[in-house]
């Protein structure tokens, strides 16, 4: 299975929709836990083989959002270009996938609404 997410690729000049590969423990249309392998899309395997994630809540009037957010962070990798200047102290790439309402820990198909919600987190980043 792939799921839609937002990349944020530190050798690009804007974000992108990818389509990242998931393994799903039952079938795809059963809920159950989904583990993306975030790995696969995110650079410098080399430099940094690890992918550090959280999960981030954003709240929009009384609604409350969740997102798995998957990075790399290392100085030996190329500054984000995608981020504003002022956060160009990141360096790696950035992930973002839409969280299970159900289970945080698992994720689904970011919506077109979602794409708007993921910038306006990463640019919150500081």
């Amino acid at each position: 299975m792939q799921l839609r997410s937002r990349l944020y690729p530190s050798s690009g000049i804007k974000p992108i929709q990818v389509q990242v590969p998931t393994r799903c423990v039952r079938p795809a249309r059963e809920v159950g836990p989904r583990f993306p392998f975030a790995e696969s899309i995110l650079d410098g395997a080399a430099i940094q083989p690890y992918v550090h994630d959280c999960i981030v809540e954003v709240i929009e009037d009384r609604r409350t959002h969740l997102f798995r957010v998957f990075f790399k962070n290392h100085r030996r990798l190329p500054p984000n270009s995608t981020l504003p200047a002022r956060l160009r102290y990141f360096h790696g790439d950035i992930l973002v996938m839409r969280a299970a309402a159900l289970d945080p820990l698992s994720v689904v198909h970011m919506r077109e609404w979602d794409i708007s919600l993921a910038d306006f987190l990463v640019l919150r980043y500081e």
